[in-house]
């Protein structure tokens, strides 16, 4: 194995000496090199640096370390700010909502925007005006109902955007790191963020008001998308469903819902399914006919978990902002 280059070593030193201190602050310079193995000389030159960078600040409150007491640092989570933009369904029409976070992950500032309203040219204002009043936005992710294949949003519900080179357009007009992802694929980010348990893997469904659903397989914490990034296009499937004819009544969600899970565990044999919809579509009381005719199909193997939610929106948004602070992080 060949030794890192010294600048590497330094930068990786950065880099792990930032997530002590961000996950463990305030620390003073002795817990740091206890928790990091690092030297004190060393610690003492890279406290110094990040420091003049203004990534971590000297925290308020001193440590006491059995003499006199000694100064702490923490991380500076304001160090550098999210711009977070959703695209969702809201009552049957397209919101933009616009969301400015620290790096802990903390909403600063929101604002909701009609989507009928927001042509392109528009919506590059509006993220304009918020890095104007913002300037320490370091980086943009933006979350949709669709899929960008090769540069392209090439499905999209949202017409305004569809088969733009969002990515390329942002990046050159505003010069900061830009992410997109789908809409789905982010909630179920969101959602295993605040499981106690991490699961191998993970999928989720989503059944919106007015277009087909969409579902993401979440392996070993990373999303699978596929070759062009068409995994999880439900409308796709050769299922006994006619996606132009409109709204699933009840009858028709069992139905589809079952054929789609039993696709999933098919193909994915997953440790959990999350399906996202609204009560008048189904509740959790409602998925148990479903899981009965499922262990009918599978009586050789311990179903998935399934569960229902209604905190789409919420996962959505948890799961942007993530992928939003690793896009800053990354770009450091």
């Amino acid at each position: 194995m060949k030794a890192s280059k010294p600048q590497n070593v330094k930068e990786n030193n950065l880099m792990f000496l930032k997530t002590v201190i961000k996950e463990n602050g305030p620390l003073s310079q002795r817990e740091i090199a206890k928790q990091s193995g690092l030297s004190i000389v060393t610690i003492n030159k890279l406290v110094t640096w990040l420091l003049e960078r203004d990534e971590i600040k000297e925290a308020k409150k001193l440590v006491t370390t059995g003499g006199r007491r000694a100064v702490s640092y923490e991380y500076n989570a304001e160090f550098k700010l999210l711009l977070a933009i959703q695209l969702i369904e809201k009552n049957h029409k397209f919101v933009f909502l616009f969301h400015v976070t620290d790096l802990f992950g903390e909403i600063v500032s929101e604002e909701e925007i009609s989507g009928s309203s927001l042509s392109w040219a528009g919506f590059k204002e509006y993220v304009s005006s918020f890095l104007d009043k913002f300037p320490k936005i370091g980086g943009i992710m933006l979350g949709i109902p669709g899929v960008e294949i090769h540069g392209e949003l090439k499905i999209l519900d949202f017409p305004p955007l569809l088969n733009l080179n969002v990515r390329k357009e942002l990046q050159e007009v505003f010069h900061l790191p830009v992410g997109i992802e789908n809409d789905i694929n982010t909630a179920v980010r969101g959602y295993a963020d605040w499981l106690p348990v991490k699961h191998e893997i993970l999928v989720g469904i989503y059944y919106p008001d007015d277009f087909p659903p969409g579902a993401s397989i979440l392996i070993n914490g990373k999303i699978f998308k596929g070759r062009n990034g068409l995994a999880g296009e439900i409308k796709h499937l050769p299922l006994s469903v006619d996606w132009e004819m409109g709204l699933l009544d009840k009858i028709e969600f069992n139905k589809n819902s079952q054929e789609v899970i039993q696709t999933i565990i098919s193909m994915y044999d997953p440790d959990k399914i999350i399906i996202y919809t609204n009560e008048r579509i189904v509740s959790q009381e409602e998925l148990v006919p479903i899981k009965e005719n499922l262990a009918e199909v599978f009586p050789y193997i311990e179903l998935p978990e399934i569960a229902s939610s209604v905190r789409f929106s919420q996962d959505y948004l948890k799961g942007l902002i993530i992928q939003g602070i690793e896009l800053i992080e990354l770009a450091e």
